[in-house]
């Protein structure tokens, strides 16, 4: 689960810097032609680098894999919604594999 936080949150990262980056060119006005080619860099690298990062995602998460991830989730969430037969206050123990 770690894993899969970091790299959703590296992923997340890309895309706040790739918004920030188009603001930065907004605020920039009359000094845009001074700073325009090092935002295009730096635009580019976090799109090489977003792409890196979602083939990452989609190599571990998605696809055929993705049940891997997805079933002891569906499972737990099952499991919260089901009423507890016995009305018991105590949360029965879920184990995830």
């Amino acid at each position: 689960m770690k894993a899969f936080q970091d790299r959703f949150g590296n992923l997340n990262d890309r895309f706040v810097t790739a918004h920030e980056i188009a603001q930065a060119i907004e605020i920039a006005g009359v000094q845009t032609e001074q700073v325009l080619p090092g935002l295009r860099a730096l635009a580019a690298w976090v799109e090489r680098d977003t792409i890196r990062r979602y083939r990452d995602i989609r190599a571990h998460y998605l696809g055929r894999r993705a049940h891997t991830l997805l079933a002891p989730m569906r499972a737990l969430s099952r499991k919260l919604a089901a009423p507890n037969a016995a009305n018991d206050t105590k949360p029965s123990r879920v184990r995830l594999k």
